[in-house]
């Protein structure tokens, strides 16, 4: 019986190596094979864009996407308009009223992104005009321009009041359309 044993042995054995030469052969050729094939089968055709090339890049194809990567990396340059009333900038009155007795009025301007303008709060009835002013503030994607109160003790009369807002910059300006406030 061992010599039966030790012949079923050597055939596992064998029927094992042979299997996994076999294989191992099989795996070479695919890999060899694939990776030599020539420029003209690197060629695929599809039924949308015709051809694909999937041969590597030539030197123009390279030089090309280096002179993109170029371009991506740089900065966009802003023009300055030569005029600031030319900047599409559009400023809204957010609120205006009498609260507590004192005017009071907050705005924004739509189209610009900056600090530093000068918001002109304008109140005016007949030939009296009160000003106040602030400074603009960058907000997300607007400029603000803050609150301002204008004391009911520095308003002469009590009736209708025009209130217009103007903002000024370097690079823009802009006016609010005129808003009534009735002040008691």
């Amino acid at each position: 019986m061992p010599k039966k044993n030790k012949l079923h042995s050597k055939k596992s054995i064998l029927i094992s190596t042979l299997t996994l030469l076999t294989v191992g052969i099989g795996i070479y050729y695919a890999v060899v094979h694939r990776n030599n094939k020539d420029v003209s089968e690197a060629l695929i055709q599809t039924e949308e864009t015709g051809y694909i090339n999937l041969s590597p890049p030539t030197e123009q194809d390279a030089q090309e996407a280096d002179q993109n990567k170029e371009r991506i990396s740089q900065p966009e340059k802003e023009e300055e308009p030569d005029d600031p009333s030319t900047n599409s900038a559009s400023l809204i009155i957010t609120y205006a009223g009498q609260y507590n007795g004192d005017v009071e009025a907050a705005s924004f301007v739509q189209g610009t992104f900056e600090d530093g303008g000068r918001c002109i709060y304008a109140l005016s009835k007949d030939l009296v005009i009160i000003e106040k002013t602030s400074t603009g503030v960058a907000d997300v994607s607007n400029t603000l321009c803050p609150a301002v109160k204008f004391p009911r003790t520095e308003i002469p009369s009590p009736g209708d009041w025009n209130l217009k807002v103007t903002y000024e910059s370097a690079s823009t300006a802009a006016a609010s359309d005129v808003k009534v406030i009735s002040v008691e």
